[in-house]
């Protein structure tokens, strides 16, 4: 009796550990689903691993190449979308740029006056910005190095 609890137990504990093994893989951009730049390069460069620990995988015998070829399939589908959606991405923030551009352009126009430090809207008659609380730069004293943007 207590053999076959030994052997059951056994079995049990191995069958846990080989588990994640047997699994098939879940896409990596399922799981990481990511909204900025830094995360769309990193799901890109994760899904290049796959591929690649994939290639190996097949080299070792451990993948059959109808295995291989789907699941590298995949990844290459997923890797796509993520370099679109990388460029969707690029292009709102480049439309971002032009309308801040444009909304400074259009401040400096109209002879409004804008804090050296921070660039926010500023009453020249006020001792310090509203926004960051900075005095306002003189003509003979230049604004501090770094601070204006």
């Amino acid at each position: 009796m207590s053999l076959l609890i030994i052997a059951v137990v056994t079995i049990l504990a191995v069958g846990y550990v080989l588990l994640p093994f047997l699994r098939p893989r879940t896409g990596v951009r399922a799981e990481l689903e990511p909204t900025t730049r830094d995360g769309l390069v990193a799901t890109r460069e994760a899904l290049y691993r796959e591929m690649e620990d994939l290639r190996l995988e097949r080299e070792l015998g451990s993948v059959d190449e109808e295995e291989y070829e789907r699941r590298v399939g995949e990844c290459r589908l997923q890797a796509a979308g993520t370099l679109r959606d990388q460029e969707r991405l690029e292009e709102q923030l480049s439309g971002l740029e032009e309308a801040v551009a444009s909304a400074r352009a259009g401040l400096h126009a109209d002879g409004a006056s804008t804090c050296h430090a921070c660039g926010a809207p500023a009453d020249p008659a006020a001792e310090r910005c509203p926004s960051c609380g900075a005095a306002p730069a003189t003509d003979d004293a230049p604004a501090e190095e770094g601070t204006d943007r």
